[in-house]
C-alpha cells in the first residue's frame, strides 16, 4: 500500500485530537490518518497516499465546478463537525483533486492561524479554529477557485489582516463583474454565498455547513439552463484533471526519495512502506530459516559421525583376540580343535 509520509516544519502545532480521529474514522473527501507522532521536535504524519492534485495547481474552476467542489468540502467538513472538530486551515494546496473530479481534504487540525490568505477575521485575534471561521475561509477559497487569484493583492502579514478586517461580500460581486469572465447570471447565483460566507461578524455566516450545502444546491440550479454546455465543459475537465495528475504521478515515480530533513511542511512522498516492509521481511525469515537448517544439518552430520565413532569403538573392544589369554597355559585353540575333528572322524 502506498502512504503519504510528511514531516512539518518546526514550530508547528497540531490538535492531536483531530488526527485521532481520523484514524479511527473515515470519509470520501477527508485523507485517512494511519499514524502520527514526533521526529526530532517536528510533528509527521502517515496518511493515506490520494493519487490527485492540489487545487491550486489547476485553478480556476468554472462556476459549476467550483460549487460541484465545495459540496464535496462542505461533506467532509460536516463529517468533522460530528467529530466535534474543524479543519483550520482551509486553503486550495490542502485540497486535493481526485481523477474522479472529488475533491479531498488533507492537512488539517493546526493550532494556529494557518494560511493568512484564507483565514477569518476572529482566527488573527488566537481564537480558535470553529466552523464559523472554516466558512469564512470556503468563502476565499471558491473566489480563488473561481479567479485563480485572492480578492486582495497585499502579500505582507499586517497587510492582509488589514484587508481582511475590511472585506465586503458585496465587493467579491463587483470584483467578478469586473473581470468581465463570469456572466450576469453566474453573479446572481453566486451572491448570497457571498453573503452567507464572507461576514466581518461570525454570528452573520450561515449557522451551519448544511445551510451553505442548501444555498449551493440553489446556485447549482439556477445554471442547470446550461446542463448540456455544463455537461462537456465537465467531461473535458476530467481530462484534463486525469492528464496533469498523470504528469505528477510520473514525476513523483522519477523523484528519489529524500531524507526525513528534506521533508517541507506540504510535501508529499509516494513510498510503497508496507509492500516494500513486508518483502523485507519475508526476506529475513527466509534468511534466518535458511541459517538454521544449514546449522542443524552440520550439526546432524557431526552427530551421525560421533555416533559412527562411537559404534565401531564398542565392536572393536568387543572382539576376541586371535591369541586369548588363559590361566591355564597348556590350553590353546588347537587344542581344543583336535579332539572334536577326532571324534567327528569315529563318527563316520
Amino acid at each position: 500500500e502506498t502512504v503519504a509520509l510528511k514531516i512539518y516544519k518546526e514550530g508547528l502545532h497540531f490538535n492531536p485530537d483531530f488526527y485521532l480521529a481520523l484514524k479511527k474514522n473515515k470519509h470520501a473527501n477527508v485523507a485517512s490518518i494511519f499514524d502520527y507522532g514526533f521526529y526530532s521536535d517536528r510533528f509527521w504524519s502517515c496518511s493515506e497516499y490520494i493519487e490527485g492534485i492540489a487545487s491550486s495547481a489547476v485553478a480556476p474552476f468554472s462556476v459549476p465546478i467550483a460549487l460541484h467542489l465545495l459540496k464535496g468540502i462542505v461533506s467532509g467538513l460536516s463529517f468533522l463537525e460530528n467529530h466535534h472538530l474543524s479543519h483550520g486551515d482551509l486553503s486550495p494546496d490542502n485540497i486535493l483533486i481526485t481523477k474522479e473530479g472529488s475533491p479531498v481534504l488533507i492537512d488539517g487540525g493546526i493550532q494556529g492561524v494557518g494560511h493568512l490568505g484564507y483565514a477569518a477575521p476572529e482566527r488573527f485575534e488566537n481564537a480558535e479554529s470553529t466552523v464559523k471561521s472554516d466558512l469564512f475561509s470556503l468563502g476565499i477559497l471558491l473566489y480563488f477557485w473561481l479567479t485563480n487569484s485572492l480578492p486582495y493583492e497585499k502579500e505582507e502579514y499586517d497587510s492582509i489582516v488589514e484587508e481582511i478586517l475590511h472585506i465586503e461580500s458585496s465587493k467579491i460581486s463587483v470584483l467578478l463583474h469586473l473581470k468581465n469572465s463570469f456572466s450576469i447570471e453566474e453573479i446572481g447565483a453566486l451572491d448570497p454565498i457571498w453573503k452567507g460566507l464572507l461576514q466581518l461578524n461570525s454570528e452573520d455566516r450561515f449557522s451551519s455547513f448544511e445551510e451553505l450545502e442548501e444555498h449551493l444546491e440553489i446556485a447549482l440550479l439556477k445554471l442547470s439552463k446550461q446542463a448540456i454546455c455544463l455537461e462537456k465543459s465537465y467531461k473535458n475537465w476530467l481530462l484534463f484533471l486525469d492528464e496533469k495528475i498523470v504528469e505528477q504521478e510520473v514525476a513523483l515515480d522519477q523523484k528519489e526519495v529524500e531524507s526525513l530533513n528534506g521533508f517541507s511542511s506540504h510535501s508529499i512522498v509516494k513510498k510503497p512502506f508496507l509492500r516494500v516492509w513486508i518483502f523485507s521481511f519475508i526476506l529475513f525469515l527466509l534468511f534466518i530459516i535458511s541459517l538454521l537448517f544449514i546449522f542443524g544439518e552440520e550439526r546432524k552430520s557431526q552427530n551421525v559421525l560421533e555416533s559412527g565413532e562411537q559404534m565401531l569403538e564398542r565392536v572393536r573392544s568387543r572382539e576376541i583376540p586371535l591369541e586369548p589369554k588363559s590361566k591355564n597355559k597348556g590350553i590353546t585353540i588347537e587344542n581344543v580343535l583336535r579332539p572334536i575333528d577326532i571324534l567327528n572322524k569315529d563318527s563316520l
